[in-house]
């Protein structure tokens, strides 16, 4: 059962943050999502190993958000614990993946829900815009 925390890879992180890109490739994934702000300034999120990883339309999740209320403050930028995802990825893999520290990571915007697992922290930080 998919338990949401809040990750703060740093304060002063604003909610709710926008996806404006994703890509995929040798280098892992890159996300950069802004806040909105006058100030143009982007958070950019450097998944290096990704075991998997998975995109929605908000309105694909409609059962989760109403789950899940109570998230505090509203953050884009969650960790799943007891994650059913994690679940499916050992069960698809035969186990495969056991003996690693898998982080369920979630980033909700209001447009897109992006989950990813990796057993490595990703790099993040603000960029101008």
């Amino acid at each position: 059962m998919n338990v949401y925390k809040t990750w703060k890879p740093f304060e002063g992180i604003p909610a709710p943050l926008y996806l404006e890109s994703m890509v995929k490739d040798g280098d892992g994934l890159r996300l950069a999502l802004y806040d909105g702000s006058v100030e143009g300034r982007r958070l950019r999120i450097h998944f290096k190993d990704v075991l998997a990883f998975r995109n929605a339309n908000e309105k694909c999740l409609l059962k989760t958000w109403e789950e899940n209320e109570s998230w505090e403050g509203h953050s884009s930028l969650l960790i799943v614990e007891d994650s059913e995802f994690v679940e499916w990825l050992h069960e698809q893999s035969f186990g495969m993946f056991a003996d690693r520290a898998i982080t369920h990571y979630a980033i909700y915007t209001p447009d897109d829900c992006l989950e990813i697992l990796s057993d490595q922290e990703p790099e993040v930080e603000w960029t101008p815009g």
